[in-house]
């Protein structure tokens, strides 16, 4: 995210990405952006699947590799805390789990 909120403003961005993780080894990559303006006080946001960000994972360690089904692949570091098991860290980055 960023903007000027943080200093007194009213303007802000944000952007995010999700996996979805289904029981059958199903995944699905996406991601959004939104954002703020107090100039005529505007406001948008989206979201996206894009098509060849939807594939197969398996965790193998603390590894998760997904082959997507246009056949590229991605793999991530897998650390979770145990004393917040709603939250997995990706490679850095932080996923929570949806309601």
């Amino acid at each position: 995210g960023g903007g000027n909120a943080a200093i007194g403003g009213s303007d802000f961005i944000a952007t995010w990405s999700t996996f979805d993780f289904l029981p059958d080894g199903r995944v699905v990559k996406g991601g959004g952006a939104g954002g703020y303006s107090s100039f005529q006080q505007a406001s948008t946001a989206f979201s996206s699947v894009a098509t060849d960000r939807r594939g197969k994972y398996r965790v193998s360690g603390l590894m998760l590799q997904i082959t997507y089904d246009n056949g590229g692949t991605e793999q991530f570091l897998i650390v979770t805390d145990p004393k917040d098991p709603d939250v997995i860290w990706l490679d850095g980055r932080s996923y929570t789990m949806k309601d």
